[in-house]
């Protein structure tokens, strides 16, 4: 008999959150809250691996302008914070503990790239 190693290492990509098309799941919102904070909610990513999420901010009509707002949640699927000042936008990127997923796409489909403060280096993995 012949013994066969595989040495090919696990993939660790990550993957997305659902984004109300084509990754199931309720999507992403941002409410008021008391006291000038705004809460973020979002469902489990589509990937059973990834156990955090990272939560990005830029500035609106500034694209492109986002740096990491928080590297961890602590694995939680909210947070609440008093925003930056101005107009910013925000998105949810899940991760695990070496890599973090997609940053969403634009309305061509297009995947949102890194911005200049990161959390992890990305490695985006396809969702089942």
């Amino acid at each position: 008999p012949v013994l066969t190693i595989d040495f090919t290492a696990p993939s660790l990509a990550a993957g997305e959150v659902p984004n109300g098309a084509d990754v199931p799941g309720i999507p992403f919102t941002i409410t008021p809250a008391a006291g000038g904070f705004i809460t973020l909610d979002w469902s489990d990513s589509c990937n059973a691996g990834d156990t955090d999420y990272a939560v990005y901010e830029g500035t609106l009509g500034v694209f492109y302008s986002h740096d990491a707002r928080f590297c961890s949640t602590g694995g939680a699927t909210s947070v609440s914070f008093i925003p930056s000042g101005g107009d910013t936008y925000y998105f949810v990127v899940p991760r695990n503990a070496a890599v973090e997923g997609s940053y969403g796409r634009d309305s061509n489909g297009v995947e949102r790239p890194q911005g200049g403060v990161n959390c992890v280096p990305q490695d985006i993995g396809s969702c089942p």
